[in-house]
């Protein structure tokens, strides 16, 4: 009995769907753009809105969004089988994950960079030490603390984060050194259990020392429960924090009219 081949379709509308309710997102037909006026973003806004100012952040973070609804509406792919054999097929499938994954992790790393600077100066202002900043710094101790931070946003995300940092970014001192033509392969369909596979779970610092089996992409409503949890965890860190949220703002803010 030959095996079902199961199409990428449904994959993607059931993510948008998934996507679009959770964020509160819906996509303007005329315009081309998400109105996301009733988003977690615009509930940050308001909040500083209580103060008269405006966070060019929140409204940033709001628009960049707009980079999954455009990749998620794409359909382009929907005829393919997560099953195709064809490598050219494997890697423009492969390619929708990355559009996906390179703009989670961008949004991510607003959270962190934010998080990383509003936690310095909180540390500042508790204790006074103004030579904390010149020894804050250094780049493997900014690289440490943006790890604690990740941590604080899910348990995933660092290890998301180095997986597109190895796999979707900076891949010539990474995956460019083990990936000779490797089969792709999706947890949307497979369940690979005796594969050695790059994938989320993998420790990809010694990426070029070992041979692998395949390249494993993660379920694609997975990758919006990584960010909407995200989003989730940021928003309480600064809601209940009302000193993490003014610092937050700081950079960001211009005064305006009382409302």
């Amino acid at each position: 009995m030959k095996h079902k081949r199961k199409k990428f379709g449904p994959v993607r509308q059931r993510a948008l769907k998934f996507w679009q309710e959770e964020s509160k997102r819906s996509r303007q037909k005329i315009a081309g753009s998400d109105n996301f006026t009733g988003s977690i973003e615009c509930k940050w806004q308001r909040k500083a809105y209580d103060k008269s100012k405006h966070v060019s952040l929140f409204c940033g973070i709001g628009e960049w969004s707009n980079h999954i609804t455009d990749a998620l509406l794409d359909e382009s792919c929907d005829n393919l089988t997560f099953n195709t054999t064809i490598e050219g097929e494997q890697r423009r499938l492969f390619r929708f994950y990355c559009r996906i994954m390179f703009a989670i992790a961008e949004t991510l790393n607003d959270f962190e960079e934010s998080l990383s600077s509003a936690y310095i100066e909180s540390f500042i202002k508790q204790t006074g030490d103004t030579t904390i900043p010149t020894d804050i710094i250094d780049t493997k101790k900014i690289a440490c603390k943006k790890q604690k931070v990740r941590g604080l946003l899910g348990d995933s995300v660092n290890n998301f984060q180095d997986f597109v940092n190895r796999i979707v970014k900076h891949k010539s001192n990474n995956v460019f050194k083990a990936d000779h033509h490797l089969p792709i392969m999706f947890e949307d369909r497979d369940n690979p259990s005796d594969q050695k596979l790059i994938s989320i779970e993998t420790d990809l610092r010694q990426i070029g020392t070992n041979n692998y089996d395949a390249i494993l992409a993660p379920k694609l409503e997975w990758l919006i429960s990584l960010l909407l949890n995200s989003y989730s965890e940021f928003d309480r860190l600064i809601t209940e924090n009302q000193q993490l949220f003014d610092l937050i703002c700081d950079p960001y803010s211009i005064e305006i009219a009382a409302q």
